[in-house]
């Protein structure tokens, strides 16, 4: 009796955190591919609003007040933005990411923001025209987590449990853990009759 216990019991188990994990993980995957995507539109708008207020900054202030005013907007926003002139010179005399002029470039030939893989972490270029006539680029670094953020186009892109292995952990042991106390039941109802 307790080997047909056992037996029902680690078989409704087995199947219940399989069809689990297949469920969050398919469900996880499928949600950071598209999420990117949606939103988009929304961070291109935020880039042009921070360039407008950035430009402003520097060409009333100049560069150490935009350098300033960068910084207290990264300690809001967990991001960093990099203001560039048409010249490819960032204007705050911050560091700049050595792949970082050919993105900037691309984003003076186009209205479109771009987005990039620099070093592992995403970037956002937007061009924007100064209220002078000028012309400048922001660039903003993506922070991790957020919903703009795309993965990197690496087996970890397709696969989230390689780059967020606690997570996923803590999300399949909440399968494991739960069908677990739901199988005991099953099995111990199944095997009642028997007994």
């Amino acid at each position: 009796m307790r080997t047909l216990y056992l037996k029902i019991f680690v078989w409704f188990w087995l199947a219940m955190v399989l069809v689990g994990s297949v469920f969050v993980i398919s469900a996880a995957t499928l949600m950071r591919q598209d999420v990117s995507d949606e939103w988009r539109p929304m961070i291109g708008g935020s880039l042009a609003m921070m360039a407008n207020r950035a430009i402003e900054v520097y060409e009333r202030e100049g560069g150490e007040a935009l350098g300033e005013f960068l910084q207290s907007s990264e300690r809001r926003t967990r991001s960093t933005q990099l203001l560039f002139n048409d010249e490819l010179e960032e204007l705050a005399g911050r560091d700049v990411p050595d792949e970082a002029s050919d993105l900037v470039s691309r984003a003076f030939e186009t209205d479109e923001t771009i987005f990039a893989q620099l070093q592992r972490r995403q970037f956002a270029a937007r061009f924007v025209e100064g209220p002078t006539g000028s012309r400048y680029v922001i660039m903003s670094q993506m922070p991790r987590g957020r919903p703009g953020r795309r993965p990197p186009r690496t087996l970890g892109s397709y696969f989230f449990w390689l780059d967020e292995p606690r997570e996923v952990l803590i999300l399949l042991f909440a399968v494991a853990a739960t069908s677990g106390v739901v199988c005991y039941g099953l099995a111990r109802y199944l095997v009642a009759p028997v007994q």
